[in-house]
């Protein structure tokens, strides 16, 4: 057999080396060039594909701890923000500020009594043409209502704190008669010491002369 004989007997076209070649190539400027326009447009050879490749993975690890740095400082403001909404075991915030039923037994004492000291002659005239005295109290979705926006109570934090009111003084009490059950006070009871707390409370110094009788001493209570 000639040599032309043995030559039209082999298959024609390119060998299976050069396709492997060929693959290889298009498979690096895929991963070079993302983009398909960019990539129908550029002929990169093998190796300036492969820097490409190095320097987008090298971009991409950036990005990548870029992004763990990110997601913890959010897991971070995330457990700070959780800590400082809990109460810790004494009732006090960890950043040291007023437990939920410390603001709330603040304004419920501090408005009951205010309330009272600005009713005293205020009410009804009696048959003598006396004016009676109107006692100050409060409601649970009152006080929840005054302590926004600085804070939101719920409705167990005003019950305990009444609770904790009633039991540590004699003269506040709870009144459930009405539709909404409410703090108040028996007058007769308040003491200059109570009184005076609730003047430097809320930055006033007549409170203590209409419930007691003496703005500087107990006033005999």
């Amino acid at each position: 057999m000639s040599t032309d004989e043995r030559a039209a007997g082999q298959p024609t076209g390119p060998s299976l080396d050069h396709l492997e070649v060929v693959a290889f190539r298009k498979l690096l400027n895929t991963l070079a060039i993302p983009d398909d326009e960019e990539r129908m447009n550029t002929d990169l050879g093998p190796i300036d594909a492969a820097n490409r490749i190095v320097d987008r993975l090298d971009r991409l690890e950036q990005e990548l701890e870029r992004e763990r740095e990110a997601r913890k400082r959010a897991e971070e403001l995330a457990e700070d923000a959780l800590a400082m909404s809990k109460q810790i075991d004494d009732g006090r915030r960890p950043d040291g500020g007023p437990s939920k039923k410390e603001v709330a037994m603040r304004i419920s004492r501090d408005e009951v009594i205010v309330r009272t000291a600005e009713g005293k002659n205020a009410g009804a005239r009696n048959a003598a043409g006396k004016r009676a005295d109107r006692i100050g109290s409060v409601s649970n979705s009152e006080v929840q209502s005054m302590a926004r926006p600085q804070h939101d109570l719920y409705w167990q934090s005003v019950d305990d704190a009444w609770n904790e009111l009633v039991s540590s003084f004699d003269a506040f009490y709870i009144d459930d008669s009405g539709e909404e059950k409410r703090l108040t006070v028996n007058p007769e009871l308040l003491d200059g010491s109570l009184v005076r707390t609730v003047e430097r409370s809320v930055g006033r110094s007549d409170l203590a002369k209409r419930l007691v009788g003496d703005a500087e001493t107990d006033g005999g209570r």
